[in-house]
Order: C-alpha cells, then structure tokens, then sequence
C-alpha cells in the first residue's frame, strides 16, 4: 500500500518535471511505450519497483520481533 503511494508520488512528481521540461528522456534508449505520450513505462515500473525493494529491505533489517 504505502509502497504504491510512493510510487504514484514519484511518477506524477516526474511527470510535472518532464512537462516543465527539466526532465527528458533520450528516444533511442527507451522502448517508445509511453503513459499518455509523455511517460515511458520504464520510468514508471522503476518508480514502483524501487520503492518495493527499499520496503522489502526496511523490513529485512529489522529485528525479527518488530515484524
């Protein structure tokens, strides 16, 4: 749940920086499959997928009785 919050956060914070135009991304090194035209899905699996790996590894470090 939180993990998807994170990932929502940083995809429309990124969208805003793609549209303000401080943010781009080269063509040719992405697949061409873009969220609304403007998004790569890459970028977007990234966001979500990165914030799932953080999670899952706050909780492998702590101690096995705060689980």
């Amino acid at each position: 749940m939180v993990t998807g919050a994170f990932g929502i956060y940083y995809t429309l914070a990124d969208l805003a920086a793609v549209r303000s135009g401080t943010w781009y991304f080269d063509e040719k090194q992405i697949t061409g499959v873009k969220l609304g035209g403007i998004l790569p899905w890459e970028e977007i699996a990234f966001f979500f997928l990165t914030s799932l790996v953080v999670a899952q590894s706050y909780l492998l470090l702590l101690p096995s009785d705060l689980r």
